[in-house]
Order: C-alpha cells, then structure tokens, then sequence
C-alpha cells in the first residue's frame, strides 16, 4: 500500500491537479448533457427492449401458427400482437384472414376465439360487414363473441341482424345464446328494443324474463316489474313517441345494475333476501370450519341451512335444482338437475340438515364444477363467509379472472351471498357477482 506522504505528495504536484480538473470538467459536461436531453444514458437491456418494440408487423408470422395444430404457437403470436402491433393497420385484416377459414368449423380453439375478441378491439374499416359475417358462424361461441362486440360498437344494420337471431337454432335450446342476444339488443336505445324485449318477456320466463324485465325498467323509466299485460299495453300506448330516458344511455354504458323489477307475475323464492327467478339453479353452500362461528348461539351453518330450506321449499314445481355443499371437497345432494317436486324437496332438506361444518375453503374447483354442472344452468346462489383457503387456484385475483372467463361462454347468473364478509372477502364476493351477471349480498 502506497505511503501517505506519497500520495500527498502526488495530490500537491500540478501534473495531478490539471489531470483532476480535466476528468471533473468531463463529469460536469455529462451531466449537464443528460440533464439537457431529460434523459439518462440508455442501457443495453434499454436498446434492446426499444428495439424488439419497433420491430415492423409481418402478417405471415401471426397467420403461420393458424395453419398448424400447436395451440400454444397461436397464443404466442397473439401475444405478440397484442405487445406490439395493436396500432398497426394491417393487423385487423391478417387476423381476418386466421378467423374467416374456421368460421364453418363446428369447434373452434380457444386461441381462435381470443383472436376474435381481439379482431373486436381494432379499428379496421371492413368490421362492420366482418362481424355480421361471424353470425352465421357454426361454433355457437364464435357466435356469441360477436354479438357482444357488435353490442358494444352498434354499427348501423346491427340491430335488425341481432333481432333476427331469435330465428337462430340455438335461440330455443341455449340458455347462453338467448342471453347474449337479449343482453345485445337491449344495449340499442331504439324502439326495435323495446320491442324485442317487451316480446321477450311475454315469451320466456326464468332469468331470461328477469334480464329483460331489467333492461326494459333502464330503457323506459317505467316499471311494471314481470306484469307482461302492463308491459303490452304500455307499449301499444307509446310506442310512436317512444324517447329512452337520457339515463339509459349511462346505465349502458357500463353500469351493471340499474333499479330492480317492481313486483311479479308469481310469489318467487328467495335466498337471504335474493329473490330467485331462475328456473334451473344451483346453491352452493359453504360447509367449511369458519361456518361453526356462532352468535347468539346460532351458527352460520345452522343460519345458512334454515335459508336455504326456505328457498327451496318455495320453488315452483317447474323449476329445476340441485345443493352443492363445499369444504375442501364438494358434496352433492342429486349429482344432477331434479325437478322441485315435494318429494325432491324433503329429500333436499334431509341432505342439508346433514352437512357437517369441517376443514377449509376451496372456492376455485367448487366453482369451476359448478359451472359445468349443466349446459343450462340460469343462476348459482354462491354462499362464503370467507376467503378461499384451499383448492388448485387460492389466489383470489386468479379466481376471478378463470371464473369470468370460464363463465363468458356460459352466462350464468352468480349471486354471492357472504357471511360477515369484510374487506378483502367482501370486495371478492362482490367483484365475483358483478362480473358475472349477478347481485351480491352481505350477511351480517
């Protein structure tokens, strides 16, 4: 190690002085520089982030992995697209030309209908004409993918197309499909509308009658609940002069609520105070330890079963149910629909009392078979009084996501229902309910 009177004796020498001058000079004029241009010297990771973003689209690298079997490709070139290119003005027409080949397909991939919905995103100038093609799609998703895109855009000619689908095979036997379009058509602040969905409530029932009892309260300002005579003649009376309330048009803009029906043509059951229209429901019961919490010495499972025998006792014949029960493992009453008959009924309220408060909370995997329990499904009363604690997605966040994308296809009605759930499990339950066509409620 060098002496310290030697590098003293350095720092005095004047060759040293004048090289320390020289080397600060060149430290303040860099600053200077950088603080000139607002920026700091670019790195190499930096240089080569900007320079993988401005790389130029190549239509034949996102239509490649179309034309062969690996699904994970056609994620990825999609993904690039959406990274980079969703500015570009040919990326609308290439995603065309991966969407028009597999419109006569019966099943399409998921990466096909992603590419739809992406296609829904961008400012092509021939989507009009292209969306109204998708319509006559042979995959019943595709289908309905469009009719949420061209609900949300409105193109003129588009409302006669969505009202001709109540012709569409589907119309009858889908659940889904029905409310996609009736949902669709309600998001015109037209005449047409109401008038679709007017015919819609004298022609249905369920949750479907409920969903377009709901659009006609925000399109008319009036409220005659599921009273389809006063609905008729109402319209008969107005329809000339027939002028949507200025609210309308904000309650569609992305509100999912607006007032609730005012009464209705039938007693209907209810489920902690949700009154149930669905025809075909599920209830999904919490059983897990936490349901053992008492007050007054009267558990929430004791509480929960007391409810939902409640309910189900007021079902009309007609309607269809079934119990699910979870824990970390589901338990069912039937393993199916049955018809709520009065022997259905008892045997139902035989199972409930049954149930056994124990171990912890896999809301995911419950849910996810909950969903695919049967094509038609109209609503699930979905029961929690906590947070998911188990299962193959914990996550919340994640939960919600898989679930919402599970469910666009199959736009099922979830009600949540939570039990003293505050904070983080409220604000779950309800995001749960809102984006998925349902109504949460908080037990205290």
């Amino acid at each position: 190690m060098p002496d310290s009177n030697f590098l003293a004796a350095m720092m005095r020498a004047p060759q040293t002085r004048t090289a320390l001058a020289v080397l600060a000079g060149l430290v303040v004029a860099t600053c200077l520089g950088q603080r000139a241009t607002g920026a700091p010297p670019t790195s190499s990771a930096e240089s080569r982030t900007a320079a993988k973003q401005s790389r130029p689209f190549v239509p034949e690298k996102l239509l490649r992995p179309f034309r062969g079997k690996r699904e994970d490709l056609r994620h990825r070139a999609l993904d690039e697209a959406e990274q980079q290119h969703l500015s570009d003005a040919q990326l609308g027409p290439t995603l065309w030309q991966a969407i028009e080949p597999a419109l006569k397909s019966p099943r399409v991939p998921e990466s096909l209908l992603r590419a739809v919905r992406l296609y829904g995103r961008l400012a092509d100038p021939e989507s009009a004409s292209r969306l109204l093609t998708m319509l006559d799609a042979s995959d019943l998703r595709v289908v309905m993918a469009a009719v949420d895109i061209l609900a949300e855009r409105r193109p003129p000619a588009s409302l006669v197309r969505l009202t001709m689908l109540r012709d569409h095979a589907a119309y009858n036997s889908s659940f889904a499909f029905r409310h996609a379009v009736v949902s669709a058509v309600a998001r015109f602040q037209e005449p047409a509308s109401v008038a679709f969905l007017v015919a819609t409530v004298g022609s249905s029932d369920g949750q479907l009658k409920y969903e377009a009892v709901r659009h006609l309260v925000r399109l008319t300002g009036e409220n005659f609940g599921g009273q389809v005579g006063e609905w008729k003649k109402w319209w008969e009376s107005n329809r000339d002069a027939f002028r949507p309330p200025a609210a309308a048009a904000t309650a569609a803009t992305g509100v999912r609520r607006s007032a609730e029906p005012a009464m209705w043509d039938s007693s209907l059951p209810k489920f902690f105070g949700l009154p149930i229209y669905a025809k075909r429901v599920v209830f999904v019961i919490d059983k897990s330890k936490s349901m053992l919490s008492a007050a007054d010495g009267i558990s929430r499972l004791d509480t929960a079963e007391k409810e939902l025998e409640a309910a189900i006792r007021q079902l009309p014949d007609d309607a269809w149910f079934e119990v699910i029960a979870y824990n970390d493992s589901e338990q069912r009453f039937s393993g199916k629909l049955v018809q709520a008959t009065p022997s259905q009924k008892s045997g139902a309220v035989r199972f409930i009392y049954s149930l056994v408060a124990e171990r912890t909370t896999d809301i995911y995997d419950t849910l996810a078979d909950a969903l695919q329990f049967d094509e038609n499904i109209e609503a699930i009363l979905f029961l929690s009084d906590g947070v998911p604690t188990s299962g193959t997605v914990v996550d919340p966040t994640a939960i919600l996501n898989n679930v919402t994308k599970q469910n666009a296809s199959l736009r099922i009605s979830i009600n949540t229902i939570g039990f003293d759930a505050q904070g983080a499990a409220g604000e779950f339950l309800q995001k749960l309910a809102l984006d998925n066509f349902g109504i949460f409620q908080i037990i205290r």
